[in-house]
């Protein structure tokens, strides 16, 4: 490269590059320092002071001062809202301070936008805070409707976050609404509420508040007894807390209730005890309040001398303290004990000093009320000046912020040019190869760095979807190191109540109730050292609020953290699931109380019934074995028809409470399914013969004999069908039949599925009617209920009786064609296989039969007795009378008797301590024991077994048939 000569040397071209970028960032520099100021347009702004936000002054302000006041706060309020970062708080102060000094549109602006701002945000503690100074500000204005919509829309809000203090002061407000609105039902509701959830936070300060508004709510409604209790709570809650002024105004409320209920002492005593505290807290106010008060009391003692001297007193003190609404009171006092005592001179002087100060008061309301106008002015004058300040910020803000991007921008561009020159630079001075090596470097280093750019991103990716779902689950996810809490996510926050910080600073001890805490230990101990313990458990923890517990449900493991073996476990909040199941309990205890109490009922009552029933049907059946005409035998069986019909009315409702109480049990005893309907049809012949009716059975040859089963039960569902049918069809057929059901749903080998089938040829249901047969108190139409009587139990009893035995019950019928009823039940087989011979029973004819007993009948009703004694007499028995028990007692050791029919509920001693005695004294004289059968109106299969237990060797069930009696008596020979 060749040179040129010294004055007209050739000049590099590189060098001509720098000296040109040297001077571009001069002139970028220069560019950068004048600018900016060319393009401002005006003055700048300052931005105003910065000041805390802070209540008025406690009193002793003048006007001038609180509006000075007013204007900075309202200044200060308005800069937090522009750069503060939690704006809603700074409305609801600036609302407050707007709220105080009586401009409530300003107030209602700004708490409108703080309501608002907390909805868009989300923010429902601010957003319950808004709507409660929203209430407090129509309530100002006496718009109450909307006060209470505001206050109640605050509670929910204040609910969803559990802030029970929050809920707390807006029932109080609610309520003093109602207090006002003299809808004092409601108020009370609300002052109640408002002190139960005091109680529950245990605030004594609020507890005090709710106390007084109850204690002032019943003085207003005459309820003395009520107010003076609140009032004492009040008073009590006052002293705990050392509450002086809390004292003070529960004293003087009581003395006013005492006062309104003449007891002039106690109300005295109040009333000085307040006097005491006002004098020693310096309570200009109060302590003329309470020397007034006494004054009062002594004028309604009749105690003159020492009211007017009271009066006199407290008036010289209002005057020296300048209380002039006390004072112009006290004029009216004085005035009115001078005209009692007959001055009327000093009463009208008294009156006129009244007059003037009430004057005055005016003069000065009307000077206060033209200051508070000047504030108002003055206020709003300041607010469209802070105003036109933020708008100038505004435009202040706009113009730096386009002077910000002219700078960026000549920065931008100078930081190209000299980029640019230096890459010329490394061009000329550079080589090639150097320059491809660097190339090649970039290229490498621009790959890593995108490769390492996308594996952060995937990492921050990754990271913040395990954030975002630790996050949002419900339960509680935790990890304990050292016995502390090292990581907790926001559903801990949820269920515990502590924000995450302070949780992370507690250990598992600071939240876990005393009561579970030995085991969580131990546990945690057990679980550290290896050992195999339960991972799920259920704990209960303390919650932030004082006094509430959670019931928490763990599930814990065990991981390593950082070289050291920590545990990591999740909780789930099952309190609600707790409570309910304590409510279930209590419910399902008063669920069996009601049923145990309904039950005893139906005891007794169907043991009255059965007493006299007993009468009625063995009488009607003695009185068909005489002489009778045509028309007494027709009267007759209508008596004997109609008691059936009771006893059977009486055992369907019987049988249906055992059946809604469990009590029925299935007694399995080998049978013969032939013999039980034939045993039906049989029963049934000559009531169906009476209506023209044929009985036709048909059992299927296939079922096996015996099957185990319950005779009894299924003997009444057979009953029940075939008496309903042979009601329900006036002429025509009844049929009975018996088979085995679909061999595919044999229930197993050692069972059996049978299907029972009562076919009539009646008038037929109607389909709208057939949900109902089978429900309780039902039946088919009703005017034939009235023709056909009955209870509507039968049915449903079969229904309960049918599925106790593995079955199904229904129906199909046609009106006018006849119904068929069917059940089918799973009986088990007899598999013992044994030929086992029936007992050789004696004929009635045999002599055995016929023997001659000595009877002692124990019955306290006379019919009973009379009834027992004329069938036994008629057989030959010999019959002799006890009318309780204690004297059948000593009958039994003064004579030898062959056997004792017992009542078991009597006078003086009852069936059973009967037989206990009985039987304790054939233990002491060594005789052979007598047989007992009890005669009782009870027929559960727990009275059975009970009577059994007692030394009774059978019983008969009142109202019982000769035929019945007799039988009884001779298996007992």
């Amino acid at each position: 490269m060749s040179h040129w000569p010294t004055m007209n040397q050739e000049i590099p071209f590189h060098r001509h590059c720098l000296v040109a970028g040297w001077f571009g960032l001069v002139l970028l520099a220069s560019l950068m320092i004048l600018i900016p100021p060319l393009l401002t347009t005006g003055k700048s702004i300052p931005c105003p002071e910065k000041s805390s936000f802070s209540e008025y002054p406690a009193g002793g302000e003048t006007i001038g001062t609180v509006q000075a006041h007013n204007s900075k706060t309202i200044r200060s309020a308005n800069h937090e809202i522009n750069v503060g970062d939690d704006r809603v708080n700074t409305l609801n102060l600036q609302g407050r301070h707007y709220l105080d000094q009586g401009l409530y549109d300003s107030a209602a602006g700004i708490f409108e936008e703080a309501v608002i701002l907390s909805r868009s945000a989300g923010n429902r503690a601010g957003l319950a805070k808004s709507l409660h100074n929203l209430g407090m500000l129509y309530e100002t204005l006496n718009d109450y409707d909307r006060a209470l919509e505001c206050y109640q829309q605050s509670i929910l809000e204040e609910s969803s976050e559990a802030n029970i203090h929050g809920m707390a002061q807006s029932y109080l407000s609610i309520g003093n609404i109602y207090f006002e609105m003299e809808d004092f039902t409601n108020s009370l509701k609300n002052f109640l509420i408002a002190d139960s959830l005091y109680e529950w936070t245990r605030d004594d300060s609020g507890l005090r508040k709710s106390k007084n508004n109850l204690c002032s709510l019943y003085y207003q409604t005459g309820d003395y007894s009520k107010a003076l209790e609140y009032g004492n709570e009040a008073f009590r809650i006052s002293s705990m807390t050392n509450d002086s002024a809390g004292i003070m105004q529960a004293l003087t409320n009581n003395g006013n209730i005492l006062f309104d209920l003449k007891r002039l002492d106690e109300a005295l005593d109040h009333y000085t005890r307040s006097l005491e505290i006002a004098k020693r807290m310096s309570m200009k106010a109060s302590m003329v309040n309470a020397i007034r008060n006494i004054g009062g009391v002594y004028l309604t003692m009749g105690r003159k001398e020492d009211a007017g001297e009271k009066l006199g007193e407290a008036y010289q003190l209002a005057r020296e303290f300048g209380l002039l609404d006390l004072e112009m009171k006290l004029c009216l006092d004085l005035s009115e004990i001078n005209e009692m005592n007959g001055q009327n001179g000093p009463a009208l002087a008294w009156l006129w000093k009244h007059q003037n100060l009430k004057d005055s008061i005016l003069n000065i309301e009307t000077a206060l009320h033209v200051a508070e106008l000047q504030t108002r002015f003055d206020v709003s004058r300041r607010d469209q000046e802070n105003q036109l300040l933020r708008k100038d910020l505004e435009i202040q803000k706009l113009q730096n912020g386009r002077q910000r991007w002219i700078i960026l921008v000549s920065f931008c561009v100078g930081v190209f040019l000299m980029a640019l020159l230096l890459l010329i630079h490394q061009r000329f001075v550079v080589g090639k190869r150097i320059n491809r090596q660097l190339g090649q470097s970039n290229i490498r280093i621009s790959e890593q760095k995108i490769l390492l750019e996308k594996t952060l991103a995937e990492l921050r990716e990754s990271e913040e979807k395990y954030r975002i779902l630790l996050a949002n689950v419900q339960d509680g996810i935790f990890l304990i190191q050292d016995q502390r809490l090292i990581y907790a996510n926001e559903g801990c926050e949820r269920i515990t109540g502590y924000p995450l910080a302070e949780l992370c600073r507690m250990t598992f001890r600071d939240i876990i109730a005393p009561e579970d805490l030995d085991r969580v230990l131990h546990q945690y101990q057990d679980r550290m050292a290896g050992k195999n313990v339960d991972s799920s458990y259920e704990i209960r923890l303390l919650h932030k609020v004082p006094g509430r517990r959670i019931h928490g449900s763990v599930s814990v493991g065990t991981i390593t953290y950082q070289g050291k073996t920590a545990i990591l476990g999740t909780v789930k909040d099952i309190t609600g699931q707790k409570c309910y199941e304590e409510l279930l309990i209590h419910e399902k205890e008063v669920a069996e109380k009601a049923t145990r109490s309904k039950s005893l009922f139906l005891a007794r009552m169907s043991h009255e019934i059965r007493t006299h029933m007993s009468g009625i049907i063995g009488m009607s059946e003695l009185l068909n074995d005489t002489s009778l005409s045509a028309e007494q035998t027709k009267y007759l069986d209508i008596v004997r028809l109609s008691g059936n019909n009771l006893l059977s009315i009486v055992n369907e409702i019987l049988d249906f409470s055992r059946i809604e109480a469990g009590q029925i049990r299935l007694d399995h005893q080998p049978l013969d399914i032939r013999r039980i309907i034939e045993q039906i049809v049989e029963l049934n012949d000559m009531k169906a013969a009476r209506k023209g009716l044929k009985l036709n059975i048909d059992v299927s040859p296939d079922i096996p004999s015996p099957l185990l089963a319950d005779e009894l039960r299924l003997t009444q569902i057979l009953m029940n069908l075939t008496d309903n049918a042979i009601k329900f069809t006036d002429s025509g057929t009844v049929s009975l039949s018996a088979g085995i059901a679909d061999p595919r749903e044999e229930p197993g080998c050692d069972k059996i599925r049978l299907i029972f089938t009562i076919t009539d040829t009646g008038s037929g249901i109607p389909e709208s009617d057939i949900p109902l047969l089978f429900q309780p108190f039902t039946q088919s139409g009703l005017t034939l209920h009235k023709r056909r009587g009955g209870t509507g139990l039968g049915l449903a009893i079969c229904k309960h009786l049918a599925e106790l035995m593995g079955g199904k019950i229904g129906v199909t019928s046609r009106l006018d064609q006849g119904s068929a009823f069917w059940f089918t039940a799973v009986l088990a087989k007899d598999l013992r296989q044994e030929n086992c011979t029936e007992e050789t029973r004696e004929p009635p004819g045999s002599s055995e039969s016929h023997k001659k007993l000595r009877v002692l009948l124990i019955e306290d009703n006379a019919v009973n007795r009379q009834m027992a004694c004329s069938i036994l007499e008629h057989e030959g028995h010999v019959t002799e009378v006890a009318e309780n028990g204690a004297v059948g007692v000593e009958m039994f050791r003064g004579k030898k008797y062959d056997l004792v029919l017992m009542d078991i509920q009597m006078p003086v001693m009852d069936g059973i301590m009967a037989t206990r005695a009985i039987r304790q004294y054939e233990k002491q004289q060594n005789l052979q024991e007598t047989p007992i059968i009890a005669v009782t109106a009870h027929a559960t299969g727990i009275e059975k077994t009970y009577l059994i237990q007692a030394g009774m060797n059978n019983y008969l069930t009142k109202p019982y048939k000769s035929s019945e009696l007799l039988d009884i008596i001779n298996n007992q020979k």
